[in-house]
């Protein structure tokens, strides 16, 4: 930990996600220990030990820690020693002299080139702190927006994920989706609506849970930012006072080291907070990078803990997410025995096998058996083609009674019927035989009210079947699949390894930089509250002799 590799990521690199040793000592047993590379040492996320974790991206930053600390005791000595107890106020001779002891003769005092290169320096560091200032500040800007619009994007995808799911919801709870009861086990229809009713609370949950951490972030985020303004600002505020000391105005530079003081601790510590948050940030970024491919996650990559526990069951793009495996399982069971019943014997297989006595050459000659659906040109009915069933052609005809003169009663008179019909020795014949379009014209225009009630249940129930299925495939499928989940992380992981990393290393670099001219401002700084002062300097006391 206390060797000097921690400065190679500050500035980059070829490989700006190398890993740097993490070390822990107090979860340690009070013993440095090496803790293994990745996030959470590359456990598993259940498993994970956030507070040994914790202080082992915290100690990344113990070397700036420790500079912190030791600077802010090394400048209050070198502010008291070399403003008050080693020489005075005065450039003059001596050790541990408080009061100072300036011998009034030719050649005491600081010389004009001595003045003069401290002003040099101060405006060459002055100058080199207003363009880190402007590097600071708009690595901090970039950072704090960074943060916003990842919160924001997480956000927005919750509460998509909500509509969605609530929408589904809604069409679950339409009319279209009681018809389903046609053919659907009413059983596995409560499981499947119990179902989404824990998934759209499950929604409910994530857009709470993402907008709830979004406000904390934004929060701490709010906090990090002004901090690090106000260190920034006072640090530039502490340069300037400085600069207009070199009019000889040793109490601007004497200003200027009372601020340093103050400000240069915390600036290391600044440093040394961004800096931690670039290993945690580096340690999710190696943990989270993956290879998509064509949208879909790399199966050796199923081996990282991380990986693992958000593309679980993601191992080809056109998978479900593990977590909806009892919803697929479900609806799947549905379907099936569905579409098995709307093709057997209680949809549409009746309805193909259902033949009539037609009498095209009157009822004294033998009846012409038909069907009333012909089927013969069809498909097999299943899922993808039962829909073509309901198109199909159809014949409507009503009864009535021949008693072997005509004209036959067709249809039957008021009253009648047909058992009334074959009691009187009569026979039962079809009339008014019309061939329909569709079934689905069955509905409005039979006349044979049994054949129009078995037809528009079946259309009912075949709508209401390609309706869910409908649903299913077009909202809920996309909704719950991993091609809809890894286009998203992969948003995130790009913004937060690609763009937030860099929008660190914005501000960590130079805040390195700034931290380390703030050491030099601060010498110079006490320098120039003795050498900016007329009555120390050589050439003010040669024309008071």
């Amino acid at each position: 930990m206390l060797n000097f590799n921690w400065i190679l990521p500050v500035f980059g690199g070829s490989d700006r996600y190398a890993d740097q040793q993490k070390y822990t000592y107090f979860t340690s047993d009070l013993k440095l220990s090496k803790y293994p590379q990745g996030y959470c040492g590359g456990t598993p996320i259940e498993s994970c030990d956030y507070e040994k974790y914790g202080e082992a991206v915290i100690l990344t930053s113990g070397v700036t820690l420790i500079i912190a600390f030791t600077i802010l005791i090394i400048s209050i000595f070198f502010w008291l020693g070399r403003s008050t107890l080693f020489g005075g106020c005065h450039g003059s001779r001596g050790f541990f002299v408080p009061k100072g002891r300036f011998i009034e003769q030719f050649g005491e005092g600081y010389t004009n080139c001595q003045i003069f290169t401290l002003r040099v320096v101060v405006i060459i560091l002055v100058g080199c702190s207003i363009p880190l200032f402007i590097t600071c500040l708009h690595g901090n800007v970039k950072l704090t927006n960074g943060l916003k619009n990842i919160g924001k994007e997480i956000c927005d995808k919750a509460d998509e994920t909500y509509k969605e799911v609530y929408n589904i919801t809604q069409q679950l709870n339409s009319t279209e989706f009681e018809r389903l009861e046609i053919y659907a086990n009413i059983t596995d229809k409560e499981i499947l609506y119990q179902q989404v009713q824990n998934i759209l609370q499950d929604a409910i949950g994530l857009k709470k849970d993402a907008h709830g951490i979004n406000d904390r972030v934004i929060h701490y985020n709010t906090y990090r930012n002004s901090i690090t303004l106000v260190v920034l600002i006072f640090a530039l505020i502490a340069c300037g006072v400085l600069a207009f000391s070199i009019f000889n105005i040793p109490q601007l530079a004497f200003m200027s080291a009372i601020i340093i003081i103050i400000i240069l601790p915390l600036m290391w510590i600044t440093f040394s907070v961004h800096y931690s948050s670039n290993f945690l940030i580096s340690d999710l970024c190696q943990s989270y990078t993956i290879n998509y491919g064509n949208g879909t996650v790399s199966q050796a990559n199923f081996t990282n803990p991380l990986v693992n526990e958000v593309f679980n069951g993601c191992q080809n793009g056109s998978a479900t997410m593990s977590v909806f495996d009892d919803l697929v399982t479900t609806v799947t069971g549905l379907l099936n025995s569905s579409y098995t019943e709307a093709c057997g014997d209680g949809g549409f297989g009746s309805l193909c096998d259902l033949q009539f006595d037609d009498y095209p050459d009157g009822y004294q000659h033998p009846p012409v058996k038909r069907n009333v659906l012909d089927c013969s040109g069809l498909p097999a009915c299943n899922n993808k083609t039962i829909e073509l069933y309901t198109n199909v052609s159809i014949y409507d005809f009503e009864y009535g009674c021949y008693r072997g003169a005509d004209p036959a009663e067709c249809p039957f008179n008021a009253g009648n019927n047909a058992q009334q019909c074959l009691q009187s020795g009569g026979k039962l014949v079809t009339c008014h035989v019309k061939q329909l379009p569709s079934v689905k014209d069955c509905e409005a225009q039979c006349k044979n009210q049994d054949i129009a009630n078995y037809s528009q249940t079946a259309v009912d129930g075949v709508d209401a079947l390609l309706i869910f299925q409908g649903i299913w495939s077009n909202q809920v499928l996309p909704l719950i699949s991993c091609a809809n989940l890894v286009p998203f992380v992969k948003s995130i992981e790009y913004q937060l390894c690609e763009e937030e990393y860099d929008y660190v290393q914005q501000l960590v670099a130079p805040t390195c930089l700034f931290a380390i001219l703030l050491i030099a401002v601060g010498i110079v700084s006490v320098l120039a509250s003795k050498r900016f002062n007329k009555h120390n300097q050589r050439c003010h006391n040669e024309k008071k002799h």
